[in-house]
């Protein structure tokens, strides 16, 4: 009991509570603006400029799905594309199985680059005139979507955050609070 009189011992538990609330503070506010800022990858990014917003990367993402299905529809007619099939197949399946920004920039590699592959295997190949075209309707679109992830100011804007975050007093603080920065793509 004589220890809560003392004004030292008084003066430590002020300042720890100080303390702790202003890290809680911290870690509150910092991460509700990581929230804010990997948002972006699902709903996009707002270009003041422009006055719209692009559209965010899920998004793209999930158009790209449906073209590799059409794509691996139309290659069930062609033994030959079997392995790149599957290999895009089995990459499309790890992207679904994705959970987190990091995992889906992963997967869309490993997508990308099977995709590569079996385009470049179905351009040798002797196909119907509707083949090839269904093939390269679908081209176009998957390079599209791809070209807008790759435009996407999504990573531009995680990087602002690091940057502002980083700075002095704040970079401690965030290193204090356990904080983590947003994923980027």
């Amino acid at each position: 009991m004589k220890l809560l009189t003392n004004r030292k011992f008084a003066v430590l538990i002020a300042v720890t509570v100080i303390v702790l609330a202003t890290l809680f503070g911290v870690h509150k506010s910092l991460t509700k603006e990581v929230r804010r800022v990997e948002a972006m990858f699902y709903d996009g990014v707002y270009q003041e400029e422009q006055s719209f917003t692009e559209p965010g990367i899920d998004v793209q993402l999930g158009k790209m799905q449906n073209y590799i299905l059409g794509v691996t529809a139309v290659s069930q007619n062609y033994p030959e594309l079997e392995a790149e099939t599957e290999a895009l197949q089995n990459a499309r399946n790890n992207y679904l199985a994705a959970k987190s920004i990091s995992e889906k920039s992963r997967a869309n590699g490993w997508m990308m680059a099977s995709y590569d592959a079996f385009y470049k295997k179905a351009g040798t190949l002797e196909m119907s005139e509707r083949d090839r075209n269904g093939i390269e309707s679908y081209d176009f679109e998957i390079k599209a979507a791809q070209s807008l992830i790759e435009k996407s100011r999504y990573n531009e804007e995680v990087q602002k955050y690091i940057d502002v975050s980083s700075e002095f007093p704040v970079g401690i603080l965030k290193l204090l609070a356990f904080v983590k920065n947003p994923q980027t793509f």
